[in-house]
């Protein structure tokens, strides 16, 4: 939340976020689908939010969520950009994180939301194997991936951004069946 904002001094006066950042979670060892189903749809909200106001964040990563409890908190919305009317627009510079950046954001092509949906990918793909996707790491170490993540998270990384469901597909997908304590902790905010 931001709380004021001073022009002339160029400064935010933002909400204190006490807690842990994604990534360092992930790097204490992969996540199980109920620890992970909460928080991706936590960020599944977070992001469909800022879609709907026309934001595109362009650097979603583990590094840029807050695990605050039992909040997941998308922070850093420093290379975002605002659409014109939900149009998309080209790419000026190569922004964020390369594990991270859609085909079309490497290419400097158009940025949609669809970037934001690939970066999502990316970072679930993360929660529940421990490692960003490559054409070497298709299984999670020691077995394969939750078919339902498998495929939600297959159709995030399409190379073909038109291919990508939005955020709203994804929550749709990954709640199938939602264990109850999972759902109540994805409920509890963004």
């Amino acid at each position: 939340r931001v709380h004021d904002v001073e022009v002339s001094g160029a400064f935010f006066a933002m909400e204190l976020l006490e807690g842990e950042t994604l990534a360092a979670r992930i790097h204490r060892g992969a996540l199980s689908i109920a620890e992970a189903l909460p928080i991706a749809l936590q960020l599944c909200a977070g992001l469909a939010a800022a879609h709907a106001a026309g934001v595109v964040h362009r650097d979603f990563k583990p590094h840029n969520v807050m695990l605050c409890g039992e909040r997941a908190v998308i922070t850093d919305f420093g290379l975002a950009i605002v659409m014109e009317d939900g149009d998309p627009t080209r790419s000026v510079q190569l922004p964020g994180t390369l594990a991270y950046l859609a085909p079309e954001q490497r290419a400097g092509g158009t940025v949609t939301t669809a970037v934001d949906v690939y970066a999502l990918g990316v970072a679930m793909f993360e929660m529940i194997s421990g490692e960003v996707p490559s054409a070497a790491s298709a299984h999670r170490p020691g077995g394969s991936l939750d078919r339902r993540w498998d495929a939600i998270i297959r159709r995030c990384l399409a190379r073909d951004p038109a291919a990508r469901p939005d955020v709203a597909e994804v929550v749709t997908a990954l709640r199938g069946r939602a264990p109850r304590r999972a759902r109540r902790w994805a409920a509890g905010g963004v």
